[in-house]
């Protein structure tokens, strides 16, 4: 696994400089960025956690959530949807906002008095515009601590690419909207 665009050190920035488990920070730095670089996880020797990086691909049953988000939005492209509007389950589709083709909606977002209980989703224009084959995206994303940190490769891939040539109106007529 590459890691192209990780930021250097972002994920260590919380480390002092004292000595670690008689290291210096500069080495438990260097010895993190290899462990990272090689896949593996590590312990971050400050707060105790696990970190590793995940490459994610995306997948069609991701297109297929956000072809729905874009149907269900289409007179609306302010509006934010909910999984039970969609009447989708599992929520690797959230990962999209990775890809940004997909943004949720927050309490800062909200209507006074409005509670998010559930996260709600609307198409991003780079969705929209991916929806339509009119753009491509990277196929794999590299993700440290729920954050995109890079890319696996320069492979690139269309709507149609992910769902084996079918088109927008197709994926749609497949999920009984129309």
């Amino acid at each position: 696994m590459t890691q192209k665009n990780v930021s250097k050190w972002t994920i260590m920035s919380r480390l002092t400089p004292q000595t670690l488990d008689n290291r210096t920070v500069m080495e438990a730095r260097g010895q993190a960025e290899k462990m990272l670089r090689a896949g593996a996880a590590f312990v971050d020797p400050v707060t105790g956690r696990t970190a590793q990086v995940y490459d994610r691909g995306i997948t069609p049953k991701m297109v297929e959530v956000l072809a729905l988000i874009y149907h269900h939005t289409r007179n609306d492209r302010s509006r934010f949807v909910s999984a039970q509007e969609l009447k989708t389950r599992g929520g690797d589709y959230g990962k999209l906002r990775h890809w940004g083709l997909i943004e949720q909606k927050t309490e800062k977002g909200a209507v006074p008095g409005e509670v998010i209980r559930k996260p709600m989703w609307r198409i991003t224009e780079k969705g929209l515009r991916f929806v339509e084959d009119d753009i491509t995206i990277p196929k794999k994303i590299l993700v440290f601590n729920d954050r995109r940190v890079g890319f696996v490769d320069d492979k690139l891939v269309s709507f149609s690419d992910i769902m084996g040539g079918l088109d927008l109106k197709t994926v749609l007529s497949r999920k009984g909207v129309s």
